[in-house]
Parts: structure tokens; C-alpha cells; sequence
């Protein structure tokens, strides 16, 4: 299977990524790398082949081929959404919304949110 990871050198992703390439799954990442100096983990089983792009910059393109997209690209936490609420909505919320619609246009038949960000912040009820 081919699995499209984002968020390869996150908390959950470094350790996800390595494991599906162990049970046999043909990965593709996508992360910033804004952190890759710091990566918590590096596998044995080594690292999948990494776009390195924000993921408001993904296109349809980009999942050709792709049976399973798992995204956790996110920002992470509480004190960065209110320090940039408005980037933390832009890339939390409308990023993810309009790659899960390019990744089902390119015809992905499951899409995994398996976030570990402080997704509540941004629960809102509009009046």
C-alpha cells in the first residue's frame, strides 16, 4: 500500500513512518522540516522519501498513486495558536480541509486525521 504521511518529523510521524515501511507499506512524507535537526526519533528501518513543503502548498498531484493519506502536519500547540491564531486556523483548519479535498479529487479512498495538536482551540460554534 502506499501511505502518504504528513508531519514525518513530528512527535507521532517519526515514529508512524518507520513503522509502516517495516510492515511493508510503500511511505511518502510531507513535513516542514522546520525541525528535522531535532527529530525525537530516527529509526532503523530509516526515513520515507520527504516532501519538504507546507501542506497548503500540496496539489492534487501530489497524491497521485496514493492509497492512504494518515496527516498529523499541524501546528502543535496551545501557546503557538494564540500567540498566531490566525496561521494556526490558515494551516489547522483550512489546510487540512483543502488537502483532504485534493487527496479525494486525486481519487485517495482513506484519509486518516490522527492529530496531535490542540485541535479544541479551534472548535467554534458560528451564530
Amino acid at each position: 500500500m502506499r501511505v502518504f504521511v504528513t508531519g514525518t518529523d513530528g512527535y507521532l510521524g517519526c515514529l508512524l513512518a518507520p513503522e509502516l515501511m517495516k510492515a511493508g507499506h510503500t511511505v511518502i512524507g510531507l513535513d516542514t522540516g522546520y525541525y528535522k535537526e531535532g527529530v525525537l526519533y530516527r529509526s532503523p528501518a530509516g526515513t520515507p522519501l520527504t516532501l519538504v513543503r507546507d501542506l497548503r502548498q500540496l496539489e492534487a498531484a501530489d497524491f497521485k498513486d496514493i492509497d492512504v493519506v494518515v496527516h498529523m502536519a499541524e501546528l502543535s500547540n496551545d501557546p503557538l495558536g494564540q500567540l498566531a491564531p490566525d496561521i494556526t486556523h490558515e494551516i489547522n483548519h483550512r489546510g487540512s480541509v483543502r488537502m483532504a479535498e485534493l487527496a479525494r479529487k486525486a481519487g485517495v479512498r482513506r484519509f486518516v486525521y490522527m492529530s496531535s495538536c490542540s485541535v479544541s482551540l479551534w472548535t467554534r460554534i458560528r451564530r
